[in-house]
């Protein structure tokens, strides 16, 4: 039976590729651990806001370094890739983990990854989701490729009230900075603006 005294680490994170957010994995770990009989004070959370494909997550870097410490005795995570976007990537996270003989569960994949066994399925479910990854980027790519193909006009529409509001104000003198500040946009989209009616112009 674990002992009163023991931590875990809850390691939650934004999902741009299965919409789930951190509330709704919070939830579900709370539920396994109301199944694992296991006390609310028991659970240490560390949450992270920024989609895994950014290279700075200081919930995890903080909860490593709590392992470290010797805080806490099991980790955590809605799913094996929220420790990482990489195969490789997460297999140093769980190595890491492992040489402190720190307990790793993944609650939706449902499986306890220890021992030999535990290391070949979280090989397989880290490829797995790499793999899912790097497949929708491509279908992404390829998408952008065959709008552009078929005449799409691709990115944010044009708003033609806007630059022409921007055009007057900016023949009667107006300074960017002002017309900025008055259209309640950015210095870059002013320029960017002038510089798409100044090239009309030479058409």
């Amino acid at each position: 039976m674990r002992k009163s005294t023991s931590k875990i680490g809850c390691y939650v994170r934004v999902s741009t590729r299965d919409k789930q957010t951190t509330k709704s994995q919070k939830h579900a770990v709370r539920e396994w651990a109301t199944t694992q009989r296991i006390q609310p004070d028991q659970l240490k959370w560390y949450e992270d806001k920024l989609s895994g494909a950014k290279a700075e997550r200081p919930a995890l870097n903080k909860m490593l370094r709590a392992v470290e410490r010797g805080s806490l005795d099991t980790v955590v995570v809605y799913r094996l890739d929220r420790l990482s976007r990489s195969t490789k990537g997460g297999l140093e996270t769980l190595s890491q983990l492992a040489d402190r003989q720190i307990r790793v569960v993944s609650i939706s994949q449902n499986i306890d990854f220890n021992g030999a066994m535990g290391k070949f399925l979280a090989t397989l479910f880290l490829a797995i989701a790499e793999f899912e990854r790097e497949t929708i980027v491509e279908r992404i790519k390829d998408g952008l490729l065959a709008a552009k193909a078929s005449g799409k006009v691709l990115g944010r529409p044009r708003n033609e009230k806007r630059l022409a509001q921007i055009q007057k104000m900016k023949a009667k003198g107006w300074s960017v900075v002002e017309i900025a500040d008055e259209v309640g946009c950015s210095r870059q989209n002013v320029y960017k603006a002038l510089a798409g009616m100044q090239s009309l112009k030479r058409v």
